[in-house]
């Protein structure tokens, strides 16, 4: 007898042992060479991966999944509870309990019992949170008339709650949404439905157990006690036996008997896996008794056995595979039965190459050094270059001043950044304190409550920690409102009021544009003067030492300078909410240093170079 393996078609290729360093590698190499066989055409139910124990079909199920192949499992134990039907009946029972339950509102309105499209709800959820109100009630605001549907039926679901049992609401939720309809209909042509309709048929066998056991087999009862019934756990195993005729078959051996595939592949190929190690009893059997077989002997006949099942399985091709390391455990050695089904194998004759396209991943990852010469480069928007000349703002130079590498996140790449209520609240007060100004200017001044009414317009309704914070912003916004009135309704009035300016800084291609808040005339000049909100500025020595390191004031007085010819008198920081006033006088030297941080500047961006900053906790970008 010939005992080596060879296909009975004489036109299949050798069997293959396939040799990797751990088993995430080994499973996720099974998943995208079926991938290629899929891409190449080849029929996907020709092809099945056996495993000898049930872990070995779920991770093999978990590897697939995330590659995206179709694929049939069969006889996986399973915990309802996992189940994706009974966790969307489970939200939907959830969102029913308890109305401000956002994250089941959401599911429940997204699943198989509404459908309705996910990414309509995830602007309404992410607005819901920004504004610190119940999903339900932004749901409610829309005109989406399949959602106000649906959140009207969940309300006959809660009504219904009162008088019914948990099973009895449960199953008026899958029939009365239709649900219970379409699994029905489909279950028959569609493995994986019928697999759902098996978990929740064993669900409602547990909700019908906890009606007898808990007295009071209400909703909320139910509710409250499930934490409890998941960590007990209920499994249930899918019965049918039935192969898929259309998709990648996953199953353990003992399923396979009988059956065969064009293409297999046994996975975990190891000692202590396939063989099984065999446990020993603590008795021990006196000599005398012994037989030349002992149970070892038995226990291996066995596994052998089943390897031959597993490997005959295959019409045409035979992969088998195995790795060394198993998570943190020890190293594991390879199969008895890969020696005696392919003479000496010694695991590295037949290394593949997934040691190599591991690194080809991980290089896609790799920082790019100065030696690329195709590194891309990022280009300023169109509003900040042209023909060769930087146009920044004041702020954008300040920001770059602090921190280079945020100026880069911030007006470069652009980052989207979440709501910031603090800066959308000074700009409503700065409106507030330029509508005072131009009013009394021009002799029009508004109202208090004109004045009101225009800052809680402009004040956000998004971004905060929480409803509370916003609440005290908006109670903090209207004392100030009223402080402010109270004192620029008498305050000399500025000669300019949110004056912008545009000047092309000399010897070098930069122009800085901006805007003053205020210009006072003074016997010996002007004063510039910025109004600043926030709390923290609370004694004179911290506005002074403010205005004396503000990169903006000294803008503001380069600025001035080169555009009247004369410094300023006074720069000043006022701190409209505190009263805390810090005034500086800029002199010809702070002017030469700030020149020579500019040219500094421009050099950075001509080069494509955005340093980190001193203080690089500025860059939240990368927190």
């Amino acid at each position: 007898l010939d005992k080596r393996l060879c296909a009975q078609t004489n036109d299949g290729p050798p069997p293959r042992a396939l040799h990797f360093t751990n088993l995430d590698a080994e499973l996720t190499w099974i998943a995208e060479d079926i991938a290629k066989r899929l891409e190449r055409g080849e029929d996907p139910a020709g092809i099945a991966v056996l495993a000898r124990r049930n872990s070995g079909v779920q991770k093999m199920h978990e590897a697939l999944e995330s590659k995206g192949i179709a694929h049939a499992v069969t006889g996986l134990g399973n915990d309802i509870y996992e189940q994706p039907a009974v966790r969307q009946l489970i939200e939907a029972l959830k969102a029913v309990n308890d109305p401000l339950d956002d994250v089941a509102l959401f599911h429940t309105l997204s699943g198989p019992l509404f459908s309705i499209e996910a990414t309509q709800l995830a602007l309404l959820a992410a607005a819901a949170r920004r504004e610190h109100l119940p999903l339900r009630d932004m749901v409610h605001n829309t005109e989406n008339e399949r959602a106000n549907a649906a959140l009207g039926q969940l309300e006959i679901w809660r009504s219904q709650s009162a008088e019914q049992t948990v099973g009895s609401l449960a199953y008026a939720m899958i029939t009365d949404s239709g649900w219970k309809h379409t699994l029905s209909s489909e279950a028959d042509s569609d493995t994986e439905l019928l697999t759902q309709v098996q978990a929740l048929s064993k669900f409602f066998k547990t909700l019908k157990e906890f009606e007898r056991i808990s007295g009071v087999g209400s909703l909320q009862s139910y509710i409250a006690n499930l934490p409890t019934l998941r960590t007990s756990g209920t499994s249930f195993e899918d019965v049918s036996l039935d192969i898929s005729p259309t998709q990648v078959n996953v199953l353990s051996v003992h399923r396979a008997k009988g059956l065969e595939w064009d293409t297999v592949y046994i996975i975990d190929c190891t000692e202590g896996s396939f063989p099984l190690r065999v446990f020993g009893s603590n008795l021990a059997i006196p000599d005398t008794l012994r037989t030349s077989h002992t149970l070892a002997d038995e226990h291996m006949a066995e596994e052998r056995r089943l390897m031959y099942v597993a490997v005959t399985r295959a019409r045409h091709e035979l992969i088998l595979t195995h790795a060394n390391q198993h998570g943190s455990g020890s190293r594991r050695a390879p199969s008895r039965f890969l020696h005696e089904l392919l003479g000496e194998y010694t695991g590295d004759a037949a290394q593949t190459q997934q040691d190599s396209t591991e690194q080809l991943n991980l290089e896609l990852f790799a920082p790019r050094t100065a030696r690329d010469s195709d590194a891309p480069t990022i280009q300023l928007p169109p509003d900040m270059a042209q023909d060769g000349h930087f146009i920044l703002s004041v702020s954008q130079i300040a920001c770059w001043l602090r921190c280079p590498k945020d100026f880069y996140y911030t007006y470069v790449l652009q980052v989207p950044l979440p709501p910031n209520p603090a800066l959308q609240y000074g700009t409503a007060i700065h409106g507030a304190i330029e509508a005072i100004h131009t009013g009394r200017r021009e002799g029009t001044p508004p109202t208090l409550q004109q004045l009101l009414e225009q800052v809680e317009t402009a004040l956000p309704t998004a971004g905060y920690l929480s409803k509370r914070s916003r609440e005290r912003a908006h109670d903090r916004a209207r004392q100030t409102v009223e402080a402010i009135y109270e004192r620029f309704s008498s305050a000399p009035l500025p000669i300019k009021v949110e004056t912008s300016f545009s000047i092309a800084m000399p010897d070098m291609p930069l122009k800085i544009i901006g805007r003053m808040d205020a210009v006072y005339a003074l016997e010996n000049g002007v004063e510039i003067r910025d109004f600043k909100t926030g709390t923290s500025v609370t004694t004179p020595d911290k506005a002074k030492q403010r205005a004396t390191g503000s990169n903006q004031l000294t803008l503001y007085a380069l600025a001035w300078q080169l555009m009247h010819d004369e410094m300023p008198a006074l720069l000043t920081l006022d701190f409209v909410e505190t009263g805390q006033i810090g005034t500086v006088r800029k002199q010809p030297k702070s002017l030469a240093t700030l020149s020579a941080k500019l040219q500094d500047m421009v050099a950075h961006l001509q080069a494509g170079e955005y340093p980190e900053g001193k203080d690089h906790t500025f860059c939240h970008h990368e927190q």
